[in-house]
């Protein structure tokens, strides 16, 4: 019995000292990030940009805004760890001279939704956080400051930090072929405007939509008469579990620093709220107006046509409805062209 009891209070004492030692490092951590990134802020100021930049500045379409420089400096992240230090061109941003690359301390990152600060612009900022906890540095009364606290600064707008890339933003670009954005969108996104988004959800999607008769290999159109009926083969793949975004996955993880992972890993453990989708239905349109609901993954169809005129073009699509409502993407593999002569 005393063994256990030394043995329970051995195991009490590491979990209190793991515990303490893991609130130390964590705002260790989140100490030094918020060093970091107000001195890098700092060292803008003191950047030269040099008259050749700004020669190429108006020789790029750079304008000269009333009362401001032709070219500003900015800490703009990349990602949710990097950042560059650079100069770009009012008017004119894909024009840029990077002076330095960096990354934030292990486990921190840039809250999503942000991406940097821009010099000389007050009240604004960039905020970073670690397993919870969360600091800020920002410009105000033309001094860069920082805090472990920002509850008290309502004036303060993380949001008008420089235009960077969807990743850059936290966010992702969704591939419209098997992902639907969700969230927050960022159209200010230099890479992916239309497809940035804070969350992307898996979509069905179409492997395979065919005819007997089959359609012409080049133009995707397949002729019959009045009264004949074409037979429609499809093959659509279940929202679980999808190839394409397995892949995809993969290789952003590939992507991500150690850190990153390790976060996204207890992520996994730790699920906020997300739910799961499944496939609902099959809804086949046949283009003249008549449409069928299947629940099969794969199968197929037949449909008569008529034609009262010289020629009627018909446009036969599938797609496939999940429970949230989502659906698969309308594109040429889930097309087919029926014309029909009388």
């Amino acid at each position: 019995m005393r063994i256990l009891r030394l043995f329970f209070s051995f195991t009490v004492a590491i979990l209190a000292i793991g515990s303490v030692s893991l609130l130390i490092g964590r705002e260790l951590l989140l100490y030094l990030g918020i060093n970091q990134v107000r001195g890098a802020a700092r060292e803008l100021r003191s950047l030269e940009v040099g008259s050749e930049f700004a020669q190429t500045c108006l020789e790029y379409g750079g304008s000269l805004p009333e009362n401001e420089a032709l070219t500003k400096l900015q800490l703009r992240f990349t990602s949710d760890k990097e950042y560059v230090l650079e100069a770009v061109c009012h008017g004119g941003e894909a024009v840029r001279k990077v002076f330095r690359q960096d990354s934030l301390p292990p486990l921190v990152l840039k809250v999503a939704g942000q991406s940097g600060i821009v010099s000389g612009q007050e009240n604004h900022g960039v905020m970073l956080s670690i397993l919870g906890r969360t600091g800020a540095v920002f410009e105000e009364d033309e001094f860069i400051r920082s805090s472990l606290s920002v509850k008290n600064k309502a004036e303060l707008d993380f949001s008008q930090g420089p235009t960077t890339t969807c990743s850059g933003y936290g966010y992702a670009c969704c591939n419209e072929n098997y992902q639907v954005g969700q969230g927050d969108q960022q159209q200010a996104a230099l890479d992916c405007p239309r497809s940035c988004y804070s969350q992307c959800a898996d979509r069905p999607v179409v492997l395979g939509f065919n005819s007997d008769p089959r359609a012409d290999l080049e133009t995707n159109v397949v002729t019959v008469d009045a009264g004949d009926e074409v037979e429609f083969f499809y093959t659509v793949s279940d929202i679980r579990g999808d190839a394409f975004a397995q892949f995809d996955e993969l290789d952003n993880q590939v992507s991500l620093s150690w850190d990153q992972r390790l976060l996204n890993s207890l992520a996994q453990w730790f699920p906020q709220g997300k739910t799961t989708d499944s496939l609902e239905k099959i809804v086949i349109n046949f283009g003249d107006g008549s449409a069928l609901d299947l629940s099969d993954l794969q199968g197929s169809v037949t449909h008569a046509y008529t034609c009262t005129r010289q020629l009627c073009v018909y446009n036969a699509t599938v797609q496939a409805v999940t429970v949230e409502g989502l659906t698969s993407a309308l594109n040429e593999t889930s097309k087919v062209q029926v014309q029909v002569r009388p």
